[in-house]
């Protein structure tokens, strides 16, 4: 166990793993749409999947403020993360510097949109969905894209692609989101659009 007794171990090798997670994530914010997979975590939280799991671990640190969806609260995932990132909690999605939900959150706007002299501080979200190949079809254009490619996420919530419509549309403010599912994961920076 990881020195805390009920909770799962974190990373088998933290160095090591954390810094090839992060190459996936640059990966996959480079690439819009490209599944990457991330599977050097054994045993995540039950609530949420390997990749959701290993991006937050990989990410979130005791300097960042990390929201969690209500969902979450209390559960096994937030006492594993408190332990093995040591991260401030928030109840505000304006002040999180990181967010974690599963298909339950607020609007994007509620969160740090950034500002004019620090855009890349804004709210980057780790989505822990039930697939990213058999949901609704979206089909997506913009930097590190090769003309256009499709991706399938699954129970994003009704208005998720309207308000991201926004989000893209505010560059250079907005979020940076991680779209996760088992062990694989895309990347969808506020520079992706989508093609109707």
């Amino acid at each position: 166990m990881s020195g805390s007794i009920g909770l799962k171990e974190g990373f088998d090798e933290p160095a090591l793993a954390s810094q090839r997670v992060f190459r996936a994530l640059l990966t996959a914010l480079s690439n819009p749409g490209h599944i990457c997979t991330v599977d050097y975590l054994s045993h995540p939280p039950e609530e949420i999947g390997v990749a959701a799991s290993a991006v937050a671990l990989t990410l979130v640190d005791f300097e960042t403020s990390l929201w969690i969806s209500p969902d979450l609260r209390g559960s096994e995932v937030e006492r594993w993360i408190k332990f093995h990132c040591g991260c401030p909690i928030t109840n505000v999605p304006a002040t999180a510097v990181f967010a974690l939900a599963k298909t339950t959150f607020p609007a994007l706007q509620a969160f740090n949109q950034g500002e004019a002299k620090y855009p890349d501080q804004s709210t980057t979200l780790i989505l822990d969905l039930p697939s990213l190949r058999e949901g609704e079809k979206v089909v997506l254009e913009g930097p590190g894209i090769d003309g256009r490619t499709t991706i399938y996420p699954s129970e994003l919530p009704e208005s998720f692609w309207a308000q991201w419509k926004g989000n893209a549309a505010d560059f250079q403010f907005g979020v940076d989101i991680f779209l996760c599912s088992g062990s694989e994961l895309i990347g969808l920076p506020r520079t992706a659009r989508i093609i109707e």
